[in-house]
């Protein structure tokens, strides 16, 4: 049930963006502890983007209840901007209508 003209959804890993893979809906998931080889959307206009810290993913491991770096740096250090800027890229590429 692909929706026609919508953009991309920038969601975390959730029932929502599960939900909105199942539906074939372009996603665009964030991932910091959970491990993608488990959770990634399947569908094919979906796109990951990982932190890139060390300590992720820490999803199975002992780190995972609680945070070793207290803060959550594994999704802090993802920004807006990178998340725009992938978006955009996306979109482009797909002839979809442009991120804001």
């Amino acid at each position: 049930a692909k929706k026609e003209g919508m953009g991309a959804l920038a969601l975390t890993d959730t029932g929502n963006m599960h939900i909105a893979d199942i539906l074939e809906i372009p996603i665009i998931a964030l991932f910091g502890a959970t491990l993608t080889s488990k959770n990634a959307p399947r569908n094919k206009q979906a796109m990951t983007i990982l932190s890139g810290v060390e300590c992720s993913p820490c999803q199975d491991t002992t780190r995972f209840l609680k945070c070793t770096t207290g803060d959550y740096l594994c999704m802090k250090n993802i920004s807006v901007g990178d998340v725009i800027a992938i978006a955009k890229n996306k979109l482009s590429k797909e002839g979809l209508r442009n991120a804001a």
